[in-house]
């Protein structure tokens, strides 16, 4: 077991029940999922094609920000990189920094009991 845990949050997250939910945090409710010019580039190299390459086939444009696209999969939202069938990122290795800061967005400091039902690796702190 795997407990990470972050200044200024009352929880610990287990990274290992990544390996049991089935990308929780992937799909459901349409939002998004901001990238910056980091981001773009390590994942256009990943998928060896160009940052504007990747920028265009993968991306939205939301209020001057870039936001990976969606896919509306067996009636919810999903990352454009979500792979259904195996229920895992298909780029998890160079997933966006938003991602990776997951579960610990500052949204969750107010809202755990939300965070909770969409994340089986949320631990109380005793």
């Amino acid at each position: 077991m795997t407990i990470v845990q972050q200044t200024g949050f009352d929880f610990y997250f287990d990274t290992d029940a990544c390996c049991e939910c089935g990308g929780f945090c992937c799909r459901g409710r349409s939002g998004q999922v901001w990238i910056d010019e980091h981001d773009a580039r390590r994942i256009g190299g990943f998928l060896k094609i160009s940052t504007i390459d990747f920028m265009l086939r993968f991306t939205i444009r939301v209020n001057n920000r870039l936001s990976l696209r969606e896919r509306y999969i067996a009636g919810q939202y999903a990352c454009i990189f979500f792979d259904a069938g195996t229920e895992t990122c298909s780029i998890y290795q160079v997933r966006p920094e938003q991602c990776r800061r997951f579960p610990f967005w500052d949204y969750f400091r107010e809202h755990k009991e939300e965070l909770k039902l969409e994340c089986p690796g949320i631990r109380e702190r005793d």
